[in-house]
């Protein structure tokens, strides 16, 4: 037989449990087991009342019709109860996104479905306008669609269409004839999903824009993105405002939206302070270039 090993000089003896915690001493560790928390699971009547506050809210915001955005409460319910703790109802993208739709002055198209969709879609019905939603995730659009489909909310198309590359940006393999024109409000929430997708957007449904459109861009992280959208904003004499320093997005409302005093206003939300576009937010002179 070998002989016993020793652990500092020290002959272990005994069970298997008194030599595995002489052998923790020994080598400075506690002798109590680690204790690891559990993680805390939402209870089954947290669920249920998370589950009720949504049906509540989706109900009672379709109950009511007309122009104006929809209370801040309701958006928090319905968005908790969608599962979606990146948005809050007080989130700058979503206050905005919500009262441009209600001043729409005409169809509304997003690019990405998601729990935005469904409160577009509320707010579309609740003024007899369309909302046109574009996305390339089959499973996405269903699940967007069964929620639409659960509460009757006819006013919220969802168009599936693959994603491509084309040249410089991602952006939906589809006829754009099929799409309504005079389009007052755009949304591209799935920028980080389609980069440069407002270029898309820019490129292949300029026409279909209303002369008084608002364009919307989230998720605005890259230089050359900000830089495209700030050139096209000057070509067409819009304001170009970036909003929300932690989370920016992009709002360009083509010059006949806003009076003088309502682009003054505009300019105060803009992390630019007085100017109205910046002249290039490329990070060398090289991308500036190739931009376009």
């Amino acid at each position: 037989m070998g002989k016993p090993k020793l652990v500092k000089g020290k002959q272990l003896k005994g069970s298997r449990a008194e030599r595995a915690k002489a052998a923790r001493q020994a080598a400075g560790a506690s002798s109590r087991p680690i204790k690891h928390p559990k993680p805390r699971l939402p209870s089954i009547w947290t669920t249920l009342g998370q589950a009720w506050r949504y049906d509540r809210a989706m109900r009672r915001a379709l109950a009511h019709r007309g122009a104006g955005a929809l209370d801040g409460e309701l958006v928090q319910d319905i968005l908790t109860g969608l599962g979606d703790n990146s948005l809050k109802a007080d989130d700058p993208f979503v206050t905005t996104t919500l009262e441009a739709a209600a001043n729409a002055t005409g169809p509304v198209l997003q690019c990405g479905a998601g729990p935005m969709t469904v409160l577009l879609a509320m707010t579309m019905q609740r003024r007899s306008q369309y909302l046109w939603c574009l996305e390339h995730s089959s499973s996405t659009a269903a699940t967007v669609r069964s929620q639409l489909a659960r509460y009757d909310i006819r006013a919220g198309q969802v168009v599936c269409a693959p994603a491509e590359a084309f040249g410089d940006h991602i952006w939906y393999v589809l006829d754009v004839k099929h799409l309504p024109r005079g389009i007052g409000l755009v949304v591209c929430d799935g920028s980080n999903v389609l980069p440069n997708g407002m270029r898309g957007v820019v490129r292949r449904l300029e026409r279909h824009l209303d002369q008084r459109c608002v364009v919307l861009v989230r998720n605005t992280n890259r230089p050359k993105d900000l830089d495209f959208a700030a050139k096209w904003a000057k070509a067409k004499g819009a304001p170009f405002i970036l909003n929300d320093k932690a989370e920016p997005f992009v709002k360009i409302a083509l010059r006949n939206q806003a009076s003088a005093s309502e682009l003054a206003s505009d300019r105060v939300l803009t992390v630019y302070g007085d100017v109205d576009e910046p002249k290039s937010l490329c990070q060398n002179p090289a991308d500036r270039s190739r931009t376009g």
